[in-house]
């Protein structure tokens, strides 16, 4: 995408993590910065450390300094200034904040408004991983106790609520600057998380809590805030979208269509499941999303198929792949997954 908009006449910049390191491409960006910290006060402060002393995984911290002591209020700065300067070029900027990505660190004002005593513990029925294939979770299971599940989320929590600050901060120069009549906002995260859900403490996973991201586009000009839509969609729909919004022939070859459709007509009509993949060692596991259903097979089946209805079990406690009530549904969402499945 940032090559495609370079080559059709856009400034193109990256402030932070976009792709993981190495992985940008030579004709991405004209200007790709990664600020870091200077000092180490970002990491002190009042946590714990259950990775065995490696700055990584389970690790949290309610960290000493500011904002600009941590990466994420670093890049913010260096986004902002970006945005600033004056160009003849329509410009695509990327910013890719860190949080909540672990270690969990954040500066600790912003633990302060989740006291410890009101995180909720994760909520599940007693028999919930008894109708669960193996593979659909990671054979390396964390099992925290409730306080140290507690600080876990809370943590989490400190650095969304951190990362909202600085993209506020963002949003704010853009509201105050020359840009802000004429530029689309994309916000969306790569991954959702298990906060012990299903017992699980991380991602990698093919639940909603670990497939689903956030995904808010804000037009200038459009249809009024806040609008919002029911159907599942894919992040590599934002190719097309933002191609199509900016007044561009994408190239051919896409993998999947635009979305301006469902942003004029959020209650529109729209068939596309949503698509996804994971791997547990030599082991694909593949799922689609429709607006009611998740079904999902391992190893095409061979080692698990799962079934969640959206409508009665939000939470996917209860997989119906083997109720014969629904073996109707099974037969249909099998034959919509092997249709998504990517040609060589």
């Amino acid at each position: 995408l940032p090559q495609f908009l370079r080559r059709n006449g856009y400034f193109t910049a990256r402030v932070g993590k976009v792709y993981h390191d190495g992985m940008d491409g030579p004709d991405d960006w004209d200007v790709q910065l990664d600020p870091r910290p200077t000092s180490n006060i970002g990491r002190t402060g009042q946590g714990r450390n259950l990775t065995g002393g490696k700055f990584a995984f389970f690790h949290w911290i309610a960290a000493e300094g500011t904002d600009e002591d941590q990466p994420d209020g670093l890049i913010a700065r260096e986004a902002i200034r970006l945005l600033n300067e004056k160009r003849e070029k329509p410009f695509f900027l990327a910013v890719g904040f860190r949080k909540p990505h672990d270690p969990y660190v954040a500066p600790k004002k912003y633990f302060e408004p989740y006291p410890l005593e009101k995180i909720p513990a994760p909520e599940g029925p007693a028999d919930d991983e008894n109708d669960i294939p193996s593979a659909a979770l990671p054979p390396v299971r964390h099992n925290l106790g409730v306080e140290e599940g507690r600080e876990f989320r809370r943590a989490y929590y400190a650095c969304i609520s951190f990362m909202d600050a600085q993209f506020g901060k963002l949003l704010a120069a853009l509201e105050a600057s020359p840009a802000a009549s004429n530029t689309l906002i994309v916000f969306f995260g790569d991954n959702g998380l298990h906060l012990g859900e299903h017992g699980w403490w991380n991602k990698v996973t093919l639940f909603e809590r670990s497939a689903r991201v956030p995904l808010i586009i804000a037009l200038p000009g459009s249809q009024p805030p806040g609008a919002v839509c029911r159907q599942p969609v894919e992040l590599v729909s934002l190719y097309a979208t933002l191609a199509e919004l900016a007044g561009l022939s994408p190239p051919s070859g896409l993998q999947a269509p635009s979305i301006v459709p469902l942003l004029r007509a959020p209650d529109g009509p729209w068939h596309r499941p949503a698509y996804t993949v994971v791997t547990r060692g030599k082991t694909l596991g593949r799922s689609i999303r429709t607006a009611r259903y998740r079904y999902t097979e391992w190893d095409e089946g061979r080692q698990g198929v799962e079934l969640y209805d959206h409508e009665m079990d939000p939470q996917e406690y209860h997989n119906l792949a083997a109720d014969p009530s629904y073996s109707g549904v099974v037969r249909q969402l099998k034959r919509l997954l092997a249709a998504s499945k990517p040609q060589p």
